[in-house]
């Protein structure tokens, strides 16, 4: 449906709900993007309503069984979510007075757990002749963009999107501005600060083009280095290095929280380095406690069981 053909009646709460996930949740434009395509999606199959207000539970019940028809159990849950938000929204603003999305429950959806490395794999990934590159301040600069990615588990867009005023290489820790635009603060590790201080020491002499001086991490042609770029090179370093070359950069960051929760670090903690706003994100990386814990029971209670220990991971 374009936005020509939008019944009168939700084009000032569309307008209304876009304002509010731009500038006040400060939600990235993809997110926008999606939500108010799954509301437009929900517009087209309510067409006899002519505005927001006239409609009830029945049509949203009615839009996210035929969605499931042609959408994975995800993508339905997204709209779910999308249409609550639009709803509550309008009801904290008081257009409307019930909020037809109430009670109604989102498709259970299986919770994959997250691709990572083994420690021994990000060490061998990390090591200095796994590089992408035969130039040498690429290999500089490689080693100090993946000892970051992973020692401080920041998303690809952070670390892209990173200046250089805002490493403090000196008291050990980056200010990172993440989802939402919020700002937090991460330690650096040694090995971090090992490669960024080297990576500093030759970054000018990849001439850093016009409006890209305060970028940290450059391209080979002297602009900031991009997303898409982050990923080729980890897509080559892996491949060098023997290892699963199909995992994104954000594996990267899914192996630190693991490693991470393995290690005995608290939740709450780890919830804060990787800039979560629920904890309920971060509890995806449990499996990894619950694996201890039943190698441990196995191996070391005097009542344990024969056999394998079954057990089943839920989150919501």
């Amino acid at each position: 449906m374009t936005e020509s053909v939008i019944p009168g009646g939700w084009t000032a709460a569309l307008e209304s709900f876009q304002t509010y996930m731009e500038y006040e949740r400060r939600f990235s434009p993809r997110t926008v993007q999606s939500y108010m395509g799954d509301i437009l999606r929900f517009i087209e199959s309510v067409g006899i309503r002519d505005n927001p207000y006239d409609v009830d539970r029945r049509d949203v019940r009615a839009f996210l069984a035929t969605n499931m028809i042609d959408h994975t159990a995800s993508s339905t849950s997204r709209a779910l979510s999308a249409l609550r938000h639009f709803y509550r929204h309008l009801r904290r603003t008081e257009q409307i007075e019930i909020d037809p999305t109430s009670g109604i429950r989102a498709p259970r959806v299986e919770q994959k757990l997250p691709p990572h490395l083994s420690v021994e794999a990000v060490e061998t990934l990390l090591q200095k002749d796994a590089g992408t590159t035969e130039n040498p301040l690429l290999q500089i600069r490689d080693r100090a963009l993946f000892e970051l990615i992973y020692g401080s588990g920041l998303r690809v867009s952070e670390v892209t999107g990173l200046n250089i005023d805002k490493v403090d290489i000196r008291n050990g820790e980056a200010h990172i501005l993440g989802k939402g635009e919020k700002e937090r603060v991460v330690p650096l590790t040694d090995p971090s600060m090992m490669a960024l201080r080297a990576y500093l020491g030759i970054r000018d002499r990849l001439s850093p083009r016009d409006g890209h001086e305060d970028a940290l991490f450059l391209g080979h042609r002297g602009t900031r280095l991009t997303s898409r770029g982050v990923s080729y090179l980890l897509r080559k370093r892996l491949s060098r290095s023997g290892l699963n070359e199909n995992m994104g950069p954000h594996a990267l960051r899914h192996s630190l929280a693991t490693h991470l929760l393995s290690a005995g670090a608290d939740l709450r903690i780890i919830q804060e380095l990787l800039g979560h706003a629920s904890v309920r994100t971060t509890q995806k990386y449990t499996h990894v406690g619950i694996d201890a814990l039943v190698r441990a029971y196995q191996d070391a209670h005097p009542r344990a069981l024969e056999g394998k220990v079954q057990t089943e991971v839920k989150s919501d």
